[in-house]
């Protein structure tokens, strides 16, 4: 199996000595052949390699068995299309939900931008922490590499079908001490005990996808299963307008409402909150 990117076919048309089949995870050397591109053994037709270069900008293909296939699909369920993408080479992809991407992508890769949020919440390592909103799963895995455990939890088994085709999302389903939910953080929140967790990161789409994530009551569940003392990471994102700062205040406010110890940070675009 070869992940191709336009970056990947790119690099392949130049006949770059040493290139990534995985999106950066390992790299190996090709073999160039007239008509074809060898990469561990697996033979790619250089027609195809054009068709990705010029074609389909930022999308990611599998290539097997002879097969050229997009890592995309539309959910009737949710009348939703989930498309994974690639901005940079040899990088950590996003997820796009009907044109619309996860991650951050301008100035960061999603990799590093999940490392910061890990960097500011500190896992420890006998910690049992909480990750709200799966996705990819890059903040569950890089929170399990430092601690015990992490509880992640995610309502769109969409969004998990297009992470088992992601190689940077494996540890998600491999790891053994992270457990996969799948329900809405609403409903799964209410079965954990109070102060249950050593830290939480809520990472929610924007406002306008999920208000009922940025309500008063899901932040008060948050605080009755946190410790005392435990640190809670509310991700909002960029804002610049006057309404987008008043915005930022109001969910302040509600975490001020519920008790929270909160304090805004700039790098990770986000709330660092203690109980």
């Amino acid at each position: 199996m070869i992940y191709l990117t336009c970056f990947l076919a790119e690099q392949i048309l130049k006949k770059k000595k040493r290139i990534s089949p995985d999106l950066g995870i390992t790299f190996t050397s090709p073999v160039y052949e007239n008509d074809k591109v060898i990469i561990n053994k697996g033979e790619i037709p250089f027609d195809i390699i054009e068709y990705v270069a010029k074609k389909k900008r930022y999308s990611v293909f599998i290539y097997e068995q002879n097969k050229l296939k997009p890592i995309q699909l539309f959910s009737d369920k949710t009348n939703l299309f989930y498309k994974l993408v690639s901005y940079k080479p040899n990088t950590a992809p996003t997820i796009q939900i009907s044109g619309t991407h996860m991650h951050r992508v301008v100035g960061i890769d999603p990799w590093g931008d999940a490392r910061n949020k890990i960097n500011l919440i500190a896992p420890r390592k006998n910690d049992l922490g909480l990750d709200s909103c799966t996705g990819l799963g890059y903040t569950a895995i890089l929170a399990a590499r430092k601690c015990k455990k992490v509880i992640t939890v995610e309502k769109d088994e969409n969004v998990i079908q297009i992470a088992k085709l992601n190689p940077w999302s494996k540890e998600l389903f491999t790891a053994d001490n992270i457990r996969l939910i799948i329900d809405d953080i609403q409903h799964a929140i209410v079965k954990f005990k109070d102060s249950a967790f050593d830290f939480i990161i809520h990472d929610p789409p924007q406002y306008y996808h999920a208000k009922e994530l940025y309500s008063r009551t899901l932040y008060a569940e948050f605080y009755r299963v946190l410790k005392k003392e435990g640190r809670f990471f509310h991700y909002v994102g960029k804002v610049g307008t006057r309404l987008g700062k008043k915005y930022i205040e109001q969910i302040k406010k509600r975490l001020l409402d519920c008790r929270f110890r909160c304090k805004w940070n700039e790098k990770s675009l986000g709330f660092i909150c203690f109980k």
